[in-house]
């Protein structure tokens, strides 16, 4: 059987349109605003209202651990907003702490109303801080690793009450997950998130990552918190083995590969000279990992931070342990043990205990923040009825706590900690060669896979210029460019330690390979190299059927009338549906994994589209707008997402669906009577049938032509400035325009278009 190729003659436009917000002090990092819900300059209060028996059940003795969620009502109140939410999950969370009289609680926006968020998100914490009587060391730490331009999460200080009994003093501190990792990394892909408690100490098992989804006290190690219907772990075991099973030698390529290493490297400066003893470098406990899909790397992200600057519950002085020695010497701590074995990463993790040491790590520079958290908190703690329950704390103690040790746990107060801290970690320090300018990651997209028209950024801060390198293999670099940080040309933004690119290659072939490295330097990233794919995959599962406004005559299992997909088998062969994915976004190619399963000849496969993949594995993350929307299906090859199938749906009319006039055939037609699930029949077909819409050539050195004829025609530039508009025509001249790419809109669809030299 010839399997449909017709959507692929076309000159199909596949854009994306990335908009990154990058911090001149780092490429890396968005360091967005606190915004309203984490005021700096005041207290917030929040306010709980929900039933006493539930209260109760809550707070009795024997439920702490419980992670059932109570129906409760939020009420937020600042200088600059106020808001009250009905129908939020109420919990308590922590870990010792949930016998402790001073509570934690975390908030859901999302338990009993799907998808609902507020202010932007889906889930707060409200952190007691009930071992430290300064009340400030989590928000200290989260503030230090925003300052020094590390994944960090926004922190500011409530004061809650419950059913109006004060609660006292709590932090708030952003959650982490997929809305984080979009801020904070600019990647929209939504990869995966693993939570990692003890005892996640990265230790190799096995190949099988079935393997490293053991269970303690009935939760995973290493808790998958994104695309957990597909619950995936195979990225996860890569990078474990990777980092265990290569050879020092080898082990920069390999890793730098799959992990973002000279952040990382940083991170564990941070940890040590804090103290942060209950992370992963000694407790192998208390971080996050997240694949970020843009890079292809995994990232570490920091997690409760209370257990720092002198708190210690484990009899060490972490003032005086040695800064490269500092996990225990006999258990597994690949990530930080084995980095410090390549003299590179050593002198680069040296580099960072310095740098630290002399900005965000220095008593002079948290001093005067320590002293306007003390202002501000001060009446809300001395009017706190739980502040002292647990250890006894007094008024006096959390006054003088940043610099006077209280005993026990506070070994320290806090600036007597950085001062002695400080003296012994300059005192161990390592002499130091000079660090170069290095390339810590490339983003490469494409403008147009069909014309081989390709966007790369090359993160490098501090860099003068860059030598990029392409070619048809990873062996073959035939051509070369050196980049300048400009602002000039694809280069946007100027000395932003971003440098920008687009490339059109001039051979033929399936993929394009390309590695980078600082002008001058002999080190490329990727080490071997690294590709994306130019060309459509080859396979027979297509995308044949897909109704956006249905009109209640086709019900799920709740019997509700979502939107569906049906994909369909036209080959001779069955195909494993492993490493499949649908998106209605060409930014973010992942968003519904595939159920692995095996696909027979002629076989369907049915997806509601309904925006919620919790449900089942037959319900996909995205909905499809009634307006007209694009479907993709793709295919990851060699860890890439690679282009299987495309169908641009128009606007539908309820209860019409959108198809193809037989099983794989080219053209797409519409279906009054629809057939998922069964074979596309050409009777019951609406009179107006609607043939796929082309615009071509693209490409164009002058002229762009529509398949049909177009009411309203706008040409704009990428910052959306209308420069021709045109009504009732089938063509459009853009040939007296500069050279460059220009947005389209046609009638109520937008495409990204190519003007080149005549």
């Amino acid at each position: 059987m010839i399997f449909f190729r017709g959507i692929h003659r076309y000159i199909l436009v596949w854009f994306v349109v990335w908009t990154f917000l990058i911090n001149h002090a780092s490429a890396q990092i968005r360091q967005v605003d606190f915004g309203l819900v984490f005021p700096q300059t005041e207290v917030a209060v929040v306010r709980i209202t929900i039933n006493p028996d539930s209260l109760a059940q809550l707070l009795e003795l024997g439920q702490q651990g419980s992670e059932h969620e109570f129906r409760a009502t939020f009420r937020f109140e600042s200088s600059n907003l106020t808001q009250t939410i009905q129908n939020v999950g109420f919990r308590l969370r922590g870990n010792t702490s949930l016998n402790a009289a001073k509570k934690s609680f975390k908030i859901s926006f999302n338990t009993f109303i799907e998808g609902a968020r507020w202010q932007g998100l889906e889930k707060i914490n409200l952190n007691g801080s009930h071992n430290d009587p300064t009340r400030i060391r989590t928000k200290l730490c989260w503030d230090m690793l925003r300052e020094a331009n590390l994944p960090a999460a926004r922190t500011s200080m409530v004061q809650l009450y419950i059913n109006d009994q004060n609660f006292g003093l709590l932090t708030h501190v952003e959650h982490i997950d997929e809305t984080f990792t979009e801020r904070v990394f600019a990647d929209p892909y939504a990869g995966n998130l693993y939570k990692c408690l003890y005892p996640a100490d990265l230790a190799y098992i096995s190949n099988n990552p079935s393997d490293y989804k053991f269970e303690l006290n009935g939760r995973r190690a290493y808790e998958l918190k994104t695309n957990e219907y597909a619950d995936n772990y195979s990225d996860l075991t890569n990078f474990i083995q990777i980092l265990n099973q290569t050879s020092l030698d080898d082990l920069p390529c390999q890793l730098e590969s799959v992990f973002q290493v000279d952040r990382y490297l940083k991170q564990a400066a941070f940890d040590i000279l804090t103290g942060n003893w209950d992370g992963y470098i000694y407790n192998k406990n208390n971080y996050y990992l997240y694949l970020n899909r843009q890079t292809g790397q995994f990232e570490f992200i920091h997690y409760d931070l209370d257990n720092t600057l002198g708190i210690d519950w484990v009899n060490q002085d972490w003032t005086q342990r040695s800064v490269y020695n500092w996990a225990p010497s006999s258990q597994d701590r690949p990530l930080f043990k084995r980095l410090l074995q390549v003299p590179t990463y050593r002198n680069r993790y040296t580099y960072y205990l310095t740098e630290l040491m002399q900005t965000v790590f220095h008593a002079d520079s948290l001093r005067n923040r320590i002293n306007a958290l003390q202002e501000l908190i001060a009446p809300v703690v001395a009017a706190d009825p739980f502040h002292g329950l647990d250890y006894g704390f007094s008024f006096e103690d959390f006054y003088h706590g940043d610099s006077l040790a209280w005993g026990n746990q506070v070994a320290f107060g806090i600036l007597p900690y950085v001062n002695n801290r400080k003296l012994s970690a300059v005192q161990q320090l390592e002499a130091q060669m000079p660090v170069e300018s290095s390339i810590s990651s490339i983003r490469a997209h494409h403008d147009f896979p069909f014309m081989n028209s390709l966007h790369l950024q090359i993160l490098a801060d501090g860099a003068g210029s860059v030598l990029l390198e392409y070619g048809t293999t990873a062996s073959e670099w035939n051509s070369a460019e050196v980049l300048f940080d400009n602002g000039e040309g694809a280069d946007s933004i100027a000395n932003d330690g971003v440098f920008n690119v687009q490339l059109i290659p001039s051979f033929n072939s399936n993929r394009l390979y390309y590695r980078a490295k600082v002008n001058g330097s002999n080190s490329t990233f990727p080490c071997s190299g690294d590709f994306v794919h130019l060309t459509q995959a080859n396979t027979s599962l297509l995308i044949n059927e897909t109704m956006s406004d249905n009109n209640g005559l086709i019900l799920d299992e709740e019997g509700q009338p979502d939107d569906w997909i049906e994909l369909w088998n036209a080959g001779f062969s069955g195909v494993n549906t492993t490493g499949f994915y649908l998106s209605d976004n060409p930014q973010n190619p992942y968003k519904f994994e595939l159920p692995t399963g095996f696909v027979t000849p002629n076989q369907f496969l049915f997806f509601w589209a309904d925006n919620n993949p919790l449900f089942s594995r037959t319900h996909c993350s995205f909905s499809i707008d009634n307006d007209g929307e694009e479907i993709r299906l793709y295919r990851v090859e060699d860890g890439k997402p690679r282009l299987c199938d495309y169908v641009e749906v128009p606007a539908l009319e309820p209860g019409i669906s959108y198809g193809r006039e037989n099983d794989g055939a080219s053209n797409w037609i519409e279906f009054s009577a629809p057939t998922p699930n069964q074979t596309n029949q050409t009777t019951g077909i609406s009179a107006a049938e609607t043939v796929a819409f082309r615009m071509y050539p693209n490409p164009t050195n002058a002229m762009v032509y529509f398949s049909r004829l177009m009411h309203d025609v706008e040409v704009s530039d990428l910052s959306g400035r209308m420069l021709l508009h045109a009504e009732n025509t089938v063509n459009i001249n853009i040939g007296h325009l500069p050279e460059g790419l220009y947005l389209i809109r046609c009638d109520k669809k937008v495409f990204k278009v190519l003007l080149t030299p005549p």
